[in-house]
């Protein structure tokens, strides 16, 4: 359901005058709320399994039930490529609400996490995970950029 907005149909309001004014869905305080929410979330969770691939040693020394020692290296390696999948997904479902600089944005952090991952699954290592974690963050930090700059400009 392609719409003049993405995906989204607009919502539809009456002003003081009487007319209908449309309104795109990415206004409405709950929706956006929610686009955000779906986006960033397994991009939090695909860098926590990346996180804990680094620190696997530690917590099994300790006895931590982390993703590591629960699905071990493989599995922590598929809960990692599994929600970045999910998060370019919602990434692309986050970016046709928002304009060029943001998906510009968007699409630069999925290359850097393709770029990571890529790396995880074929070494499946703690040092890959440490080499990778800054693709990561500079992944985070290029898409809030993005999309705080997008709604300025």
């Amino acid at each position: 359901m392609n719409c003049k907005y993405g995906y989204f149909q607009p919502l539809v309001t009456n002003n003081v005058s009487g007319q209908n004014d449309t309104i795109p869905f990415f206004y409405d305080p709950f929706h956006s709320s929610l686009l955000y929410f779906l986006f960033f979330y397994p991009f939090a969770l695909a860098h926590l399994g990346v996180n804990d691939l680094i620190d696997v040693a530690n917590d099994r020394a300790r006895g931590m039930q982390t993703i590591p020692t629960l699905f071990g290296l493989r599995g922590t390696v598929t809960w990692i490529g599994g929600f970045t999948v999910l998060h370019a997904f919602t990434a692309l479902l986050f970016a046709s609400v928002l304009g060029p600089i943001g998906r510009a944005g968007i699409l630069i952090g999925l290359f850097l996490l393709a770029v990571a991952n890529a790396v995880i699954i074929t070494r499946k290592t703690p040092d890959a995970g440490l080499k990778v974690l800054p693709l990561f963050h500079i992944a985070m930090l290029v898409d809030a950029g993005s999309i705080a700059l997008d709604a300025v400009v």
